[in-house]
């Protein structure tokens, strides 16, 4: 199994100048954890709802006021969408990466995260016995 068969298409992006607000709005609307923080239109971060946590707690400061560049994580992992997904799921574990960014030729094509991950370790394992837990 490939990167590509398991990344999330469209990707959803976020200036670097917007404000955390914005970013947790968007978050909510798409019900996602990551987005992926352009400049000029060039993938440069991730913010993950983890990261916003984070920020916050540190900081102590409004989400209206922080802009999403000071609060992402600069320079996420990055793969190929032909990538085994065996060994980047490995890397990601070992390293605690949330997610990853899909490339091919230089463009952005696609977004990797440890949910899609468990969703598709969820499936191969198979239902689980004497509990009512679905796998979306």
């Amino acid at each position: 199994m490939k990167v590509r068969d398991l990344m999330a298409q469209p990707v959803v992006t976020i200036d670097c100048r917007e404000v955390l607000a914005d970013a947790i709005d968007l978050m909510r609307a798409r019900e996602i954890h990551h987005l992926v923080v352009t400049d000029n239109g060039e993938a440069i971060g991730l913010l993950s709802a983890h990261d916003v946590a984070r920020f916050e707690s540190k900081k102590h400061v409004a989400p209206e006021v922080v802009q999403v560049g000071e609060a992402m994580s600069p320079e996420p992992y990055r793969v190929e969408p032909d990538a085994p997904l065996a060994g980047v799921a490995a890397e990601m574990a070992a390293c605690g990466f949330g997610a990853a960014l899909v490339v091919e030729h230089g463009r952005l094509v696609g977004v990797l995260t440890v949910r899609d991950c468990l969703r598709m370790l969820a499936r191969l394992l198979g239902p689980v016995r004497g509990g009512d837990h679905a796998v979306a």
